[in-house]
This record gives structure tokens, sequence and C-alpha cells, in this order.
């Protein structure tokens, strides 16, 4: 298990534009692993939680808390090696604030994004 804090502070990015802070952000995450079978199998899930982006101390946008799942078998031969593996990040609805109407929207709707991969290579 672990957590990790981002804290990120405030810069001026280009001349003239303001003083930016891009927001901190907390993550933490939960890894477990066992072998069965002769083949290597790990699994995370992650949580993630940002916080708000400001320029010159106004609010301007805040992106959506993230939950994350990975999934790997790793299967060791004499002749070679393989790996498949398959990841979900589901994330929230983002947030963009409009400081000259003193208020915000939000994105129309979630995300969910799925990876796959295969990989394989000679033992040595």
């Amino acid at each position: 298990m672990s957590a990790v804090f981002d804290y990120t502070g405030s810069f001026t990015p280009y001349e003239g534009v303001g003083d930016y802070n891009p927001g901190d952000a907390f993550s933490t995450t939960a890894t477990a692993a066992l072998t069965a079978g002769g083949i290597d199998f790990t699994g995370d899930v992650g949580f993630s939680l940002f916080g708000t982006d400001a320029l010159d101390d106004a609010d301007i946008y805040r992106q959506a808390p993230c939950f994350t799942t990975r999934i790997q078998a790793v299967i060791p031969r004499d002749r070679y090696s393989a790996t498949l593996g398959t990841m979900m990040i589901l994330r929230g609805r983002n947030e963009r604030y409009n400081p000259a109407e003193a208020r915000s929207t939000r994105s129309s709707r979630s995300t969910a994004t799925n990876s796959t991969s295969f990989s394989a290579w000679p033992s040595r």
C-alpha cells in the first residue's frame, strides 16, 4: 500500500501570464501479488484526488477524481516468457470555472479507458 501527496506550488509559466497554481494531488495505491500454476500474477487498485487549478488566485479548472485497476500475468518458460495485462481507468467529470461569471461548468460525462497488452521475449 502506498500514498503520495504532490504539492505543486505557484509559478509564472510565461511573462505576463500571471501566477499559476496547478493544484495539489493525492493518490493511494494497493498492490497484491501471487504465484499459481507457474504464473506470476500482480494486481493493483488506485484512487487519485486533485486540487483546483488557479490563475491569479481565481479558480479555473478542477480535474475529476480517478480510479484505476490493473491486472498482469507473467508466464515464465524455458525458451520464452510472456506478459498479459489489462488496465482500466475510470474518471469523473472535470470542472471548468469562469471567474468573470462566478460560476463553473462540468464536463458532460465521465470517462472510462481500457487497455490490454501482450508481450513475449526469449528467456535467457
